[in-house]
This record gives C-alpha cells, sequence and structure tokens, in this order.
C-alpha cells in the first residue's frame, strides 16, 4: 500500500505546492484513489510532481464539504472522466467559517458541480469491497469534539447554526493485517471517530491518517491541557498516528514530545509505504 501526500499545508521541498487544505493519494492491490482533493490546482502540479496521471484514479472520497478538501474537484473533473466521487448528501450545502473580524467565510463545495452524475451519496457504513470501507460522523457519542469546532456553521431554512457536520464521512483501507484509518479534518472529534472505527473492527485501526482540527487559518484553536490529555488518549488506543494539516504545526510541536514515535508529520510530497 502507497499512501502520498499531495496537498497539505507544509512541504517536504520547493518543488512541492502547499496550500491550506489535503489531499491524499492511495494505491492498493485494488485501487488508485484520492481521499480529498485539496483547495485548488496545487493536487494537479503535485500529481505530475509524484508521476501520478489523475486519470488512473478509479475513486474519489470527499471527506466533508469544506473547500479547503473539495476546492479542487472541478480541476479533478477535467483530468479524470470515469473515478465515481463518494460524497455524504449534505456535502454540497452552505458551510461558513467565522473570521476574527466578525465576517463569516463562504468555505463551501462549488454548487454548481453539485449536478455531476458521477456522486455517490454515502450516509451510513458502507462497504465497498474487501478492501474499502466508509463510515459518517456521528455526534451522538459520550466524547465531546474539539472546542474548535465553533467557529463553523451550516446555512439552515432558519438561517445560521453551528454545524452538525452530517456531510463527514472516513475512510478505512483493510490491507493483509493492517486497517488504516483516513480522517480529513475529524471535526466529529478524532477520538469519537476512533470509538466509530473501534465498534467496526472490533479494535482500533493500526494506522490512523489524518488532521485532528486544533488549528486553522486564524492559529492555534486549544489549549495545551486539552492537547496533552488528546495526546494521552491517543497513546492509549496503540495506533500510529500520521497527522496533518489543520492538526496545525505548533499543536505537532506540543503532542510529539508526548507521544514520540507514536506520531509522526504527514507534509506535502512525503511518501508512506505499508
Amino acid at each position: 500500500m502507497i499512501v502520498r501526500s499531495l496537498v497539505e499545508n507544509r512541504s517536504i521541498a520547493s518543488n512541492w505546492q502547499c496550500a491550506h487544505g489535503l489531499s491524499l493519494y492511495v494505491e492498493t492491490g485494488m485501487h488508485r484513489l484520492l481521499f480529498d482533493l485539496g483547495p485548488g490546482d496545487s493536487l494537479i502540479n503535485n500529481s505530475a510532481e509524484a508521476g501520478l496521471d489523475l486519470a488512473d484514479v478509479d475513486l474519489v472520497v470527499l471527506s466533508h464539504g469544506h473547500n479547503d478538501h473539495g476546492g479542487g474537484l472541478g480541476y479533478f473533473l477535467e483530468m479524470n472522466q470515469h473515478a465515481p466521487i463518494f460524497i455524504r448528501q449534505h456535502a454540497f450545502d452552505h458551510h461558513y467559517s467565522l473570521q476574527p473580524t466578525g465576517v463569516q467565510k463562504d468555505i463551501s463545495l462549488d454548487n454548481k458541480l453539485s449536478g455531476v452524475h458521477r456522486f455517490k451519496i454515502v450516509d451510513e457504513i458502507l462497504k465497498l469491497d474487501e478492501e474499502l470501507l466508509l463510515f459518517p460522523t456521528t455526534l451522538k457519542t459520550t466524547k465531546s469534539p474539539m472546542k474548535s469546532n465553533k467557529n463553523l456553521f451550516r446555512m439552515t431554512e432558519d438561517g445560521l447554526k453551528n454545524d452538525n457536520f452530517d456531510h463527514e464521512q472516513h475512510l478505512i483501507v483493510h490491507i493483509d493485517h493492517l486497517d488504516v484509518l483516513f480522517s480529513g479534518c475529524a471535526h466529529g472529534g478524532i477520538l469519537n471517530i476512533l470509538e466509530q472505527a473501534k465498534l467496526i473492527l472490533g479494535h482500533y485501526p493500526h494506522i490512523v491518517i489524518g488532521g485532528f482540527h486544533l488549528a486553522s487559518t486564524t492559529g492555534l484553536k486549544v489549549i495545551q491541557t486539552d492537547i496533552e490529555a488528546l495526546s494521552k488518549a491517543l497513546i492509549a488506543t496503540n495506533a500510529k498516528f500520521y497527522t496533518c494539516h489543520c492538526t496545525g504545526y505548533d499543536a505537532y510541536q506540543l503532542m510529539k514530545p508526548l507521544m514520540k514515535d507514536q506520531l509522526d508529520y504527514f507534509a506535502t510530497g512525503n511518501l508512506l509505504l505499508l
């Protein structure tokens, strides 16, 4: 199994374009897939840098309906004419982020693309085949998601409401003896998502790749004691974590001394062979 970070906030070298967002290329025995598409055309440039032909991708998973994860959708559709794109029902709803200036910034996907026939709606646990399984975020758990969600909203018939992340989903890839969990931003709370994965698998995933939503473009969103508590809980799962994007590098630097070899950063250009 190959995992390549194609778009992330940081990069391993200047020849890789970084951007605030996420796109991961995953190659298995059966699939060449993309988990998220980044915020713009960085996906196109970095795919070429990696020697990947996006026309060979056979499926796409969009983790949620924010444009830093799906803003590259239009570019991808131009490059690939056949891959199904798995999304949740509310991925194309209008989503907003409250900025420090008090402005509600539109962070939605491009609604003009919502009618594309290749979208596959997923709103429950879906086993695609012996390798791939999708499951949705649910906030109906005993563990609370991180406080960093408080500036995220969705448009409803009654106006702006706090986002309930009914547009978020996660991917489990099963290869040989490994179960690998991919989670874009973990808006539902990485601990909640891990517990959901455990219910599905009967054990925690062996490897977890994705963001923990401890930061945003406006900086660190949680206090150090929260980060320490989260680190302790993650250590207890015995999983190996590769984090990126909305975890924030500052939070990663606080977590790394606590989690040691259980945590590494996964920047644009990084390659993981499993």
